[in-house]
């Protein structure tokens, strides 16, 4: 199932998708972005599955990094 819009920024990073993105989210933390505007594909594999993988929080987190060091928002 893909899903579409923001993310419910819990985290205070301030990430919000460009309009057109979407994501998919996997079972363990497994994330995809697809973000056309950026030209850009995220995409997070969780190795620790069994305690749950990271959650949106840790995505924001993740996305702000690469928003910021690519000076994309």
């Amino acid at each position: 199932m893909w899903w579409i819009g923001s993310l419910n920024d819990p985290t205070g990073s301030g990430v919000t998708l460009p309009e057109g993105s979407f994501f998919a989210l996997g079972f363990g933390g497994q994330f995809a972005f697809v973000i056309p505007a950026y030209e850009l594909v995220i995409v997070h594999r969780a190795a620790g599955f069994q305690y749950g993988g990271p959650g949106f929080g840790d995505m924001n987190h993740l996305l702000a990094l690469i928003f910021d060091a690519g000076h994309l928002r």
